[in-house]
């Protein structure tokens, strides 16, 4: 489970795209360590549900998932252990995660379960731990689950 910790809206600008009116910047926090990220709201989703993410909210496993943007950077590392740096000169997340399924690309840092989008080296296998570098880590929230389908 996750909870949001931070909600801070930016409003969409003339041009983008039309099916996402703004971008929510969120911190969640699993109870040892704090992701900022990025969730891509639908207008019309939000009308229908009535709400909108908000601090405090908690969600299941099965509500949520987190991927990154084309990850760079992607090598093998020496540190067994997980770590979250935001570098603010190159506008950047930095982070040295545990890969828990090779074929899918998932890597796990405490509770967080991420979908990396990037190549992974031939040399690395599930259990090792990689560095990586993203410009964003992206929170899809499956509205649908939480709000229409209990109701069917």
């Amino acid at each position: 489970m996750i909870i949001v910790e931070k909600v801070v809206g930016n409003e969409s600008k003339e041009g983008s795209d039309k099916y996402y009116d703004k971008t929510l910047n969120v911190t969640l926090h699993d109870g040892k360590y704090e992701l900022e990220c990025l969730v891509l709201t639908d207008y019309e989703l939000e009308s229908a549900f009535g709400r909108t993410i908000s601090p405090q909210d908690e969600f299941d496993a099965e509500h949520w998932n987190l991927r990154t943007t084309t990850a760079e950077n992607i090598y093998k590392s020496n540190f067994h252990e997980y770590h979250i740096g935001y570098h603010e000169l190159n506008q950047r997340i930095h982070l040295n995660a545990k890969i828990i399924d090779i074929t899918q690309g998932i890597v796990q840092i405490g509770e967080y379960k991420i979908q990396l989008q990037g190549v992974l080296h031939q040399d690395i296998q599930v259990g090792d731990f990689i560095e990586f570098d993203v410009k964003h880590l992206l929170l899809d929230i499956f509205w649908w689950d939480l709000y229409i389908k209990p109701y069917l």
